[in-house]
């Protein structure tokens, strides 16, 4: 059954997510990434031979909007907020145009970090459905 193998696939990623990362060998070195790695928030990603979609899949240009954060919402909202964020993460911008729909490219980056810092926070339980979809997104962002 697939979504079995996707639910296995996913909580083997989320418990490596969890792991502290290793402590530096050398005890001169802050951090164990080599020099000039910079920071997650400097990567950039460039899908340019993307087609920019909305999740109406008419190719308009896609509404995104501002949502609460998790711990704004009552504990029986979250698991419908999740999915809602999980909507907006999946839609795809084309980055080679650096100045083109920044504001929603900018909702979506908050949102993403949002999702990470509430999955490996362990806040909440997610269901096969929930990770099923949380899989399905990430398949749309680096595939």
């Amino acid at each position: 059954m697939p979504s079995n193998k996707h639910a296995s696939m996913f909580n083997k990623i989320i418990k490596r997510g969890n792991r502290k990362p290793p402590k530096p060998e050398s005890a001169t070195e802050p951090t164990s990434f080599p020099a000039g790695a910079g920071s997650v928030s400097s990567v950039t990603v460039n899908h340019a031979s993307r087609t920019t979609l909305s999740s109406s899949g008419a190719g308009a240009a896609p509404q995104i909007e501002c949502l609460p954060l998790f711990r704004d919402v009552l504990v029986p909202e979250r698991r419908a907020l999740f999915l809602r964020k999980l909507q907006i993460c999946a839609v795809v911008f084309d980055f080679s145009d650096t100045l083109k729909m920044i504001r929603e490219k900018e909702v979506k980056r908050q949102t993403l970090s949002e999702l990470v810092d509430f999955v490996q926070s362990g806040s909440g339980r997610l269901k096969e459905p929930v990770q099923e979809e949380l899989v399905r997104t990430v398949g749309i962002n680096i595939f």
